[in-house]
């Protein structure tokens, strides 16, 4: 949450991380951050950072990550 933060202007906030709606699926725990903004001239780089560092630190491991930008679906 605050890694995410300092990459993103002040006008952004984020949500989360919370339990998906649909919160266990073939036993894999999900969690999701919504990141809520009027204009971000930066996210992708945020994003690109965020995805960088959570690889370098946890998904080599046991996690898994992935972005959607525009979810149709919040399951």
């Amino acid at each position: 949450h605050e890694v995410l933060l300092q990459h993103l202007s002040p006008g952004s906030f984020v949500l989360g991380p919370a339990p998906c709606a649909i919160g266990r699926i073939n036993n894999q725990y999900r969690f999701q951050i919504i990141i809520k903004f009027k204009s971000e001239p930066d996210l992708l780089t945020a994003l690109m950072y965020l995805d960088d560092y959570y690889y370098d630190k946890f998904v080599k491991d046991k996690f898994s990550l992935s972005i959607d930008i525009n979810p149709q679906s919040m399951m």
